[in-house]
């Protein structure tokens, strides 16, 4: 049975503090029946994710998370912006996921005539998600989200330009 102490461990490294350095008071242990006295105890921050310290770790383990869709599309549309490190892990990820250069070929000829482009030719991304805008539409931003007030333009992927009509 876990005493006081214990608790405090716990619970201290599974909230997230970062380095926190806490007092515990000196406590009587039932279990025990010994008095305790008063410890520092300096915590490191606990990991939410298995994600580590290594950009190339981060980098592979965000794109495990990417569906093959917008794997593809930041293979075939958004290459320009990524580094040499980003463009290695992708490539390694699409070979995994058996996603082969035919693939890779045919989406971007499905894909590549949809897109909304930048005055510099880069694709530009949805409004609500990191995919390829395909549509623009008029929506209203409202206040208490009835009344419109102001009419914008906005980028869309094909899910979230269906769901704004």
């Amino acid at each position: 049975m876990p005493d006081f102490h214990d608790m405090l461990r716990y619970h201290f490294t599974c909230n997230r503090h970062p380095k926190s350095k806490i007092t515990v008071p000196a406590v009587s242990s039932t279990l025990h029946g010994e008095e305790v006295a008063p410890q520092r105890f300096s915590f490191p921050k606990a990991k939410m994710f298995a994600f580590t310290n290594e950009p190339d770790e981060k980098r592979k383990n965000h794109l495990l998370f990417l569906s093959d869709e917008e794997l593809l599309d930041r293979w075939s549309f958004f290459s320009e912006g990524l580094t040499a490190d980003g463009l290695r892990a992708c490539e390694e990820e699409l070979d995994r996921r058996n996603l082969t250069a035919a693939h890779r070929a045919e989406f971007t000829d499905i894909w590549s005539d949809r897109l909304w482009r930048d005055p510099q030719g880069h694709a530009r991304t949805c409004h609500a998600c990191q995919r390829v805008a395909t549509q623009r539409n008029w929506v209203f931003r409202r206040l208490f989200k009835l009344i419109p007030v102001l009419p914008m333009r906005l980028l869309a992927c094909d899910q979230h330009g269906r769901q704004s009509r």
